[in-house]
């Protein structure tokens, strides 16, 4: 959306800091699509850490868009009238860098806008008062434009994921109905027709990294004649082979539109055949937080009930938190200023725990389940919420006897032995008591207890480890499909250790801690 200035309070620059028991939103959904937001350079020295914890892709807010990377007088010094110069400034630096160095996935946002696009980038010789240019001259700046703008990513962020561009962003009257007229669109001013939007993909195309995904972009989406207007020149680019997927910018409040037409909107997009990205999503808030919260926990819902390969794969919120919104005052995110979880990032979380893959993040970068561990080798298996050790009551050797958790003492009953299985699963084996870790009694329950057992080859000892992000892991029992637990996110020394659906909490984090 539009390029807006925010005085922002003291409370809003405050730092993020870490609260484990907020699970990470691309931890909880990874299984099934990336999870975004969009970020401005401002924010990386306060809140990277917070941004590492729960997204898995970036969006540059404005970081990208034309206004900040071509250069006028690089354009005017060396641009002969036709080749586009384009230069990063330090913010979209920083954010590219930042990405890296990460190992976050980049979405690209956009070459083609009414918005944002310097009126010069129209005129001869790039002059601020020149005439306006005819099309060959336009279609070398605009195939410069892309050509250079991936060359320049490829050539100084040579380990950056670029994995989806927003080509053409914003092309039709607000309500639907065509494209935007020449007196609101100085591309359409230029070309008259819509042979700039197939150039700009046919460019995009040529010259976009492999795996680059292209997409279209567009906000009121969900408005009959805009879903028809984006649905007919989807469907024209991807006849040419031009076009990968379909962007929703998703800026709804919680009384327009009706949730029903939103989804009516999404499964149009999904019968092009491409890809759709939920790609701007906030939700105003209108002194409602309930209903921003159901909103909120139904756009999840159905992003998971509609992804797969060719379907929904990411989901970006527009940004962090309510505090850094480009529209701060509706209060329209799943953080409030100082990042916060808020009733809508619980309600969000209720959908993750019904998910069948327990919320592992395939889609992360650094996702490893099951990791190669050294079998043999002896850890501590620390809770990252109560930062206590599991161990076996009373150091008993008994077999049955419960396993709960306990400040770090460095006895031989908080030390087990990983040992990876034939299946990739690994087993827990008690140093003090030689027997394994296991749900008792096979339960599939709920609350089931968590034992020590001889060595019986059941899957009730087996466990897979998946990765919660920042050192930490879950573990999930094999055989109920549940995870180890802290019950009831207790910190308190012989805190009962339990088997659990998945909530991604961080007393079901846990760090494997060499003894």
């Amino acid at each position: 959306m539009r390029k807006i200035t925010i005085l922002l309070l003291i409370l809003n620059l405050a730092f993020y800091v870490e609260t484990a028991d907020v699970a990470s939103l691309k931890d909880a959904f990874g299984s099934k699509f990336k999870v975004g937001t969009c970020v401005s350079p401002r924010e990386l020295s306060t809140g990277a850490a917070f941004i590492k914890r729960h997204f898995n892709s970036i969006t540059p807010e404005n970081e990208l868009k034309p206004d900040a990377i071509i250069n006028q007088q690089a354009c005017q010094q060396k641009g002969n009238n036709v080749n586009t110069q384009v230069v990063f400034n330090s913010g979209t630096r920083d954010i590219l860098k930042f990405c890296q160095d990460n190992g976050i996935a980049l979405r690209g946002h956009t070459f083609v806008w009414y918005s944002q696009t310097p009126d010069w980038f129209f005129r001869e010789n790039f002059q601020t008062y020149g005439s306006y240019v005819n099309k060959n001259v336009m279609n070398q700046r605009l195939e410069s434009l892309i050509k250079n703008t991936f060359a320049l990513i490829a050539k100084d962020y040579p380990k950056l994921n670029v994995y989806a561009y927003d080509v053409c962003n914003e092309l039709f009257v607000n309500g639907g109905g065509g494209l935007r007229p020449a007196s609101n669109s100085k591309w359409m001013q230029v070309y008259g027709d819509d042979s700039f939007i197939i150039n700009a993909f046919t460019y995009a195309r040529k010259y976009a990294p492999k795996g680059c995904k292209l997409f279209i972009n567009d906000f009121n989406e969900y408005m009959t004649a805009k879903t028809n207007d984006i649905y007919n020149m989807a469907m024209k680019l991807k006849a040419k082979g031009l076009i990968d997927g379909i962007g929703m910018q998703s800026h709804v409040s919680i009384t327009f539109p009706s949730f029903a037409d939103y989804k009516k909107a999404l499964e149009k997009f999904l019968s092009t055949g491409l890809e759709v990205h939920i790609s701007e999503l906030d939700i105003a808030f209108e002194n409602n937080p309930s209903a921003q919260a159901t909103y909120f926990k139904n756009v999840f819902q159905l992003a998971v009930d509609k992804a797969g390969p060719g379907k929904v794969t990411c989901l970006t919120v527009w940004g962090t938190n309510d505090g850094n919104s480009w529209i701060s005052d509706k209060k329209a995110l799943l953080f409030a200023a100082g990042y916060s979880p808020k009733q809508a990032y619980y309600s969000v979380m209720e959908v993750a725990k019904n998910l069948p893959s327990g919320g592992s993040n395939n889609n992360n970068q650094n996702t490893n389940t099951n990791p190669n561990l050294p079998s043999g080798t002896k850890y501590v298996i620390v809770n990252r919420m109560s930062k206590k050790a599991v161990g076996v009551h009373w150091d008993s050797t008994d077999n049955g006897a419960n396993v709960h958790q306990w400040t770090v003492n460095g006895k031989t009953s908080e030390e087990w032995i990983c040992t990876q299985m034939s299946d990739g699963n690994y087993k827990f084996t008690n140093v003090n008591a030689n027997k394994c870790l296991e749900v008792y009694n096979l339960s599939k329950e709920n609350g089931g207890n968590i034992a020590i057992w001889p060595d019986t080859g059941a899957t009730n000892q087996r466990w897979e480890i998946q990765d919660a992000g920042n050192g930490y892991v879950f573990l999930k029992n094999v055989y109920s499909g549940l995870y180890l637990d802290v019950e009831k996110k207790s910190k308190e020394d012989g805190g009962n250790i339990i088997q659990y659906q998945f909530n991604g909490n961080g007393n079901q984090q846990w760090q494997l801690v060499k003894a």
